[in-house]
């Protein structure tokens, strides 16, 4: 489903939208964690309908930010482990940062370098 198709403009999104709206108008005491909830189910949805392969790596991902978050979190209560919050934090942007390169741009760059030097190479589809 891309965002620009009919599927995504007038089901999914209207449907997103208002189960959202619905649930946060419904929560008790304008607690919107059902209404975030719903749209990171939605979002889930969103990336695993086009391939499912890709649900692993962004659960992956998912739960190191979290725990990287909750570290970060923690060690700010600590005063003797607030020095390495820093480098914890450069470690999980550099981590996703590589995450996003790798999968998005590793053939990209694989297949102008080989063809920059005038050879053969194929690399295998990345999931």
């Amino acid at each position: 489903m891309l965002f620009n198709s009919f599927s995504f403009i007038f089901l999914f999104l209207p449907i997103s939208i208002l189960g959202s709206v619905f649930l946060n108008k419904i929560s008790i005491k304008n607690d919107i964690r059902w209404s975030w909830g719903w749209l990171f189910i939605a979002s889930l949805f969103f990336s695993g309908y086009w391939n499912p392969g890709y649900l692993w790596l962004m659960g992956g991902a998912i739960l190191f930010n979290f725990f990287v978050g909750r570290f970060l979190y923690r060690w700010h209560q600590d005063k003797f482990l607030q020095n390495k919050r820093r480098p914890l934090l450069y470690f999980g942007v550099f981590f996703n940062l590589f995450l996003i390169g790798y999968f998005k741009y590793a053939n990209f760059f694989v297949e102008n370098v080989v063809s920059l030097a005038g050879g053969q190479f194929t690399l295998e589809n990345i999931v």
